[in-house]
């Protein structure tokens, strides 16, 4: 008898506890349904995006041999800058011949709009020549690290990652970031701006390392809102650089390869990673995932640094690249955003 009570009293539980899961399921369905709006869907996005035959954009601009070889791989990009010219075939960087291909948007590696598998994720590496260098050295190191990542959330696999109420939460959730963001938006037109808007002057390198500093930080949280609003994850990461002081115990081979201590290059990077770092603990405060990895070789004693710039051997770009990795892991898995599958997939490579 007492074994007939328990199993009811079991069935009884499980019963109730489908019902309520049903009945949240129903009710987060109709609310979708009520709050829904038509989107453009991610291949009318791409095909609005692609040139058309004929346009000015299609024109390819042809190699000129009369020119150095720099400005030969570089073309200018109406919004971005130079970037690689996708005509040239042999590219050269950091002294070295690159065997990696350039896309049509004159970047490394593939291109960063094509389709993918939606249980996927694609990770777009923006940045300077240090992002393009940990790219084509580290891609490898930085795809082991977020494949081996602990973090593929509870709620993340299947059959809860499908859950409408779970689709509901998020909504909800992303409306109060929203008005979030809006009310920082608010309290930051109340502070004075007088810098704003106004067209970039020459004058004493603390003065033009402090207006360097607010674009980055003003850049940053462009970005960062920019992916949120088209459902994905930013992560924002400082480098390292020899000259920030007690960054890393420097050997006789990264010694001699250092600029004089009144080069211009060097004096900006030692007085302005202090701000890049202060800058990047209010980028934290606002939500921001950002990362300080500015001290990533504090306990290094052999040689990591390459030139008197800020680029690093492949032990380097490694280490760099398997923080990275940590990072993002997290950060996706605080976003909500795991695919239910492993990261990389046939055919599935990091893009840059």
């Amino acid at each position: 008898m007492r074994l007939q009570a328990a199993w009811r009293g079991t069935a009884a539980t499980v019963t109730s506890l489908v019902l309520t899961i049903a009945l949240a399921e129903l009710a987060a369905w109709a609310l979708l349904r009520c709050s829904i709006t038509t989107l453009p869907s991610r291949s009318e996005i791409q095909a609005s995006l692609a040139p058309r035959e004929g346009s000015a954009v299609d024109q390819r601009i042809a190699p000129q041999p009369h020119l150095p070889e720099p400005l030969r791989q570089h073309i200018l990009h109406p919004y971005l800058g130079f970037v690689r010219n996708p005509e040239i075939q042999r590219h050269v960087f950091n002294s070295r011949v690159v065997a990696e291909p350039v896309n049509e948007y004159g970047f490394f590696g593939p291109s960063p709009l094509q389709a993918g598998d939606p249980g996927t994720l694609a990770v777009v590496i923006t940045g300077g020549s240090v992002a393009a260098d940990l790219y084509l050295r580290s891609s490898d190191a930085l795809r082991t690290e977020l494949r081996s990542s602990p973090t593929r959330g509870f709620f993340s696999r299947e059959p809860l990652r499908r859950s409408l109420s779970l689709v509901l939460w998020n909504r909800l959730h992303g409306r109060l970031l929203s008005e979030l963001l809006a009310l920082l938006a608010g309290l930051g037109d109340l502070q004075p701006r007088s810098q704003l808007g106004r067209a970039s002057r020459m004058g004493t390198i603390e003065e033009v390392l402090a207006e360097a500093t607010e674009l980055w930080d003003r850049s940053s949280i462009q970005m960062w809102k920019t992916c949120r609003s088209n459902g994905s994850v930013y992560v924002h990461i400082l480098q390292p650089n020899q000259y920030l002081a007690g960054s890393k115990p420097l050997d006789a081979k990264e010694r001699r390869m250092e600029w004089p201590p009144d080069f211009p290059h060097r004096l900006a990077a030692e007085q302005g990673y202090p701000l890049l770092i202060a800058a990047g603990e209010g980028l934290e405060r606002l939500g921001v995932p950002f990362r300080d990895l500015t001290r990533i070789f504090e306990s290094e004693r052999g040689t990591i640094y390459v030139d008197p710039c800020c680029h690093y051997n492949q032990r380097g770009n490694d280490m760099l690249a398997a923080e990275i990795g940590r990072f993002v892991a997290a950060s996706v898995e605080a976003a909500g955003a795991l695919p239910p599958r492993p990261w990389v997939g046939p055919g599935e490579r990091l893009a840059s």
